[in-house]
């Protein structure tokens, strides 16, 4: 057979992966930058898999189940162990290591990406999390060397905070499309409403009162499944930096994350602020995605 061929064919299996070419994808990985919307694009896409294995289950026989897991994790070795009989997992991470670059190649996994200016996600830790700049800078720097690593091994969408995706409807349902789940509009509304910022806040106030977050909750705090923290909604400004960062601040991180911003497009490092978010750039990035 020639080598094209392989390779096509390779490339078309790879496509399908285990459960056919419109399967919703066993392992689906949404990595990001901290403080750049990754757990709400986490929950989402844990609610998009949900809702897809309810349609099925109502479709098959008894017998089968099917079970969702999710969970934070860098690497295999953290994961849980009623991973390994799950069906879908949908796995949140900052610091994917080499072990997670297998898992994607060997499951024909899916990935998400959600990125932030680097000040501003470092100011935001600072701000909400009351982390030292030191160590915001620490846990940015190593991440954005891997959120880095996965654009240009894997090119998966990418959503930037910029643009206020989670803010938006229609990104729920390209989540859907690019999941291969089949979602009415009174379904993808659903899933939005539950995830807007009005109501992320009534589901902290809600995990605070029945005590998952402790006795005395701090910022870091966090709720095991959904990794909701007690103060994890935040303004939502674009260019905060400027009012919290120091200028020699400012150069330690973007010379800490110099490669990430070259791959996501950063490296003119003159972010307006406060500036309207893009509509446009939005939308296309989900139809160059799906």
């Amino acid at each position: 057979m020639p080598d094209q061929t392989k390779s096509a064919l390779s490339a078309k299996r790879r496509r399908k992966g285990p459960g056919g070419e419109n399967s919703i994808p066993r392992v689906i990985l949404c990595a990001g930058m901290k403080s750049s919307g990754s757990t709400w694009l986490y929950n989402v896409v844990f609610e998009i898999v949900k809702a897809g294995l309810r349609q099925k289950l109502a479709k098959r026989s008894a017998a089968w189940r099917t079970k969702i897991v999710q969970f934070y994790g860098d690497r295999v070795s953290d994961f849980p162990p009623n991973a390994a009989s799950a069906f879908h997992i949908v796995v949140k991470t900052h610091l994917p290591d080499s072990s997670l670059d297998f898992l994607m190649r060997f499951s024909s996994a899916r990935m998400f990406l959600t990125v932030r200016e680097p000040r501003d996600a470092i100011a935001s830790l600072m701000e909400r999390f009351h982390h030292p700049f030191e160590g915001s800078l620490g846990d940015i720097g190593k991440g954005s060397v891997r959120i880095a690593h996965l654009r240009h091994a894997y090119n998966p969408p990418v959503f930037r905070y910029e643009d206020g995706f989670f803010d938006r409807r229609e990104t729920v349902a390209a989540i859907a499309r690019m999941l291969n789940v089949p979602l009415s509009k009174a379904e993808i509304g659903r899933i939005f409403e539950r995830h807007t910022k009005a109501a992320v806040r009534r589901r902290i106030v809600h995990l605070t009162s029945k005590g998952f977050f402790g006795e005395h909750a701090s910022p870091d705090d966090f709720h095991p499944r959904s990794h909701w923290h007690p103060g994890h909604i935040g303004t939502g400004t674009v260019g905060k930096f400027a009012a919290i960062l120091s200028i020699s601040q400012q150069r330690s991180v973007l010379a800490a994350t110099a490669k990430y911003c070259r791959a996501f497009g950063y490296e003119d490092h003159f972010l307006r602020a406060p500036r309207e978010r893009s509509p446009k750039r939005l939308a296309n990035t989900i139809n160059a995605s799906i």
